[in-house]
């Protein structure tokens, strides 16, 4: 018995280092001098295997002496054997010199594990200068008196008649051009809209949702009504299922018969969240973060089934 209690921790630690090694996070710069007030998008991307659950960092107003401006989820690339997840950080120093941008942790957990482990991002550094540049650093040879040019008001009004005529010329040729190839729109149509995938607009969403703090300033039904519905919505759009118009059970059922999302997620968002709506239950703040966590989590499991079911495109 010891001996089968011994193997099976081994196994245990194993798969854990297995997938540990198959995790990578990394932080980016486009470059490493900015001017001061300048937007600077740091690049986070994490690469695991598609059955690893992974978990944004936390990011707060500020990021030791650099203020955050925003928090972007990315599209993530989904591969048969591993998947890219990418967020884009934008902060930006109010003040010159050199600063850090410490490591970001990010928590991800392997099947069958009930534990959150975390993966860390190397530490950047970013220079910041002034509008102006550094003036001082360099001496230069005084710079010769630029010349004038003494007939350029001579020839300007033919320039504007020439740059105006171009203009007229120009507008001209392209509603020649619309009117030629714009295709012939039968009575009663309208311009199709610009769609957003259901995806896409889920994770725009819940940055929103995070953004606004609903439950952090007391707002907790609300807070549990919205996380809901963009889930809701996601899966009416994604599934094209009657998710908003269905109940919580109906919402279950329909996703266990479709196998769209393990049910066990969708009850650890939908039930607590009909307590709070309809039987007033108060949730602490560890429930709460965990709705977000959970929508998340249905979300990123339905977006992978959706992909997983679509033919596979060959690519020669």
């Amino acid at each position: 018995m010891r001996k089968l209690v011994h193997i099976l921790i081994l196994l245990f630690i194993i798969t854990r280092g297995i997938f540990a090694e198959d995790i990578r996070v990394e932080a980016s710069l486009d470059t490493v001098k900015y001017i001061i007030g300048d937007w600077i998008p740091v690049t986070i991307e994490a690469v695991h295997p598609p059955e690893v659950e992974v978990y944004p960092p936390q990011i707060t107003e500020n990021l030791g002496e650099l203020a955050v401006i925003k928090w972007e989820v990315l599209e993530p690339e989904i591969h048969k054997r591993e998947t890219l997840e990418k967020w884009l950080l934008t902060i930006a120093a109010y003040d010159t010199g050199n600063f850090t941008i410490p490591p970001l942790e990010i928590g991800y957990r392997a099947p069958d594990d009930s534990i959150i482990s975390l993966a860390q991002t190397d530490s950047l550094k970013v220079y910041i200068a002034t509008s102006g540049g550094d003036t001082l650093s360099e001496i230069h040879d005084i710079k010769p008196p630029i010349g004038l040019a003494r007939e350029f008001a001579d020839y300007l009004p033919y320039i504007i008649i020439a740059l105006i005529l171009i203009a007229i010329a120009a507008a001209g040729y392209w509603m020649w051009c619309r009117r030629r190839f714009e295709p012939v729109q039968e009575e009663g149509e309208t311009p199709a809209e610009i769609q957003i995938e259901p995806y896409q607009l889920a994770m725009r969403r819940m940055t929103e949702l995070e953004a606004k703090k609903l439950w952090e300033r007391g707002f907790v039904k609300e807070y549990y009504s919205e996380v809901t519905e963009i889930v809701r919505e996601y899966l009416r759009g994604e599934f094209e299922i009657p998710a908003l118009e269905m109940t919580t059970y109906e919402l279950i059922e329909s996703l266990i018969s479709d196998r769209l999302v393990p049910v066990e997620d969708a009850k650890q968002l939908f039930e607590p969240a009909d307590l709070v709506k309809f039987a007033k239950f108060t949730p602490g703040a560890d429930e709460c973060k965990e709705a977000v966590n959970d929508a998340y989590k249905i979300i990123r499991k339905a977006r992978y089934i959706k992909i997983t079911r679509q033919p596979a495109v060959s690519v020669e």
